[in-house]
Parts: C-alpha cells; structure tokens; sequence
C-alpha cells in the first residue's frame, strides 16, 4: 500500500533547471571551466558542487564554493520560478486521499521554502529533505533514504516522482518505485524508471487508480 509520494523539487514541482544551468554557463563563461549545452543532462538533479567537482576535477574547492554561493545568491535575489504545469492538481489529488507528500532535493533549502511559499503550495508538505541535510549527491540514495526514516516508512510504501538521470538511479538504489516525467530529458533518457510519463496530468489520471 502506498502510504507516501516524494517528490523531486527542480524540474518536478518547479521549472529551473534550466534557469540554473543558464546562470552558471554565466558565472563560469570568463574563467577556464566553460559549460557547453549537452553538459545540461549531466547537471540535472546533481547538487551544483557535486556536479562541478565531477565536471571540472581541476576546480578547487574554495572555487566550488564561491560559484555555488553566487549561484545561489543570485536565485535569492529574484525568486521567479514558475510551477511546472499541472502539479497543484496533483498535490490536492494525493493530500484529499490522506497520502503524506515529502520534497527531497538536493536544492538550497533557503530558496525552495520561498519558492514553494510564493507559489502558496507549502500547505501540501509533510516532509522537505533539502541539499543540507545530506553529503552524497544524486545518483546516491542517501537522500531517499534519509527521507524514508524520516518518514518512517518501507521502500514499497511510496513512489517518487523524478524528472532526472541521477534521480531515477537514487530512487532505484534505494529500493524504490520511481516515476519519469519528461519536463527536459526524453523517455528514452528515463527509461531506468518503473514508469515515464509526458506531463502531471498523466500521473494524476495514472495515480487515481491507485487510491
């Protein structure tokens, strides 16, 4: 029985991926760590420090930190990420069947708060595991796993839903169901899933034969 959906944050509740792998071709394009376009791939559901320390091993790490730090600073500045479409009818959906909802990314946790509060979707949260309470970015399952104590539940009592690589394979080391949603990378990129879906609408009309 499903008891839990878990959700990741960038590029499942909100569209900013992109928004962020933008600003850090814009941070790093003077420097000797340049970001082509395929790198975007790469990137998603990856903590910024643990993809630039994988993408650029000559990068020091006081340089890891002040890129992230600017990155961050400036997402602060102007919280304008938009809900990807479709997913308040979900959250009303699964919080009317009694079915607890947990974030878990590896996101600031600073920004997702003002994020989800400027979106008024904070009511619909059980549980938000940020980037700070874990070490070991996706594709570890340590953050799922993490949430899964916290929730106090077992790998088959909940689904997560993940729009990335990393994403799905953490899912997947941690035992659990996991569903694709294609917002940047395609079906064939997300075929590691138990499931891939084009958009929320389909989840939900797929979840509501399940409660």
């Amino acid at each position: 029985m499903i008891k839990a959906i878990i959700f990741d944050f960038d590029g499942v509740i909100v569209d900013s991926e992109i928004k962020k792998f933008k600003e850090l071709q814009s941070i790093l394009k003077n420097t000797n760590f340049i970001l082509k376009e395929n790198d975007f791939k790469d990137m998603t559901g990856k903590k910024t420090s643990s993809f630039l320390s994988t993408k650029f091993p000559k990068m020091t790490k006081l340089e890891i930190k002040k890129v992230t730090e600017l990155r961050r600073k400036k997402e602060l500045f102007v919280i304008n990420k938009n809900l990807i479409p479709g997913i308040k009818k979900l959250l009303e959906f699964i919080k009317s069947k009694k079915i607890k909802i947990a974030i878990t990314t590896g996101s600031n946790r600073e920004l997702m708060k003002k994020t989800i509060e400027k979106n008024k979707i904070k009511k619909f949260f059980d549980l938000i595991i940020s980037g700070e309470d874990f070490k070991q970015s996706k594709p570890s399952p340590e953050c799922y796993k993490k949430t899964l104590k916290k929730l106090n539940l077992k790998t088959s009592e909940v689904i997560i839903i993940e729009d990335s690589i990393a994403g799905i394979k953490a899912s997947k080391s941690a035992k659990c169901k996991v569903f694709g949603i294609t917002t940047y990378l395609n079906k064939t990129e997300l075929s590691e899933a138990d499931k891939v879906f084009r958009n929320h609408e389909e989840i939900l009309e797929y979840v509501k034969n399940l409660f």
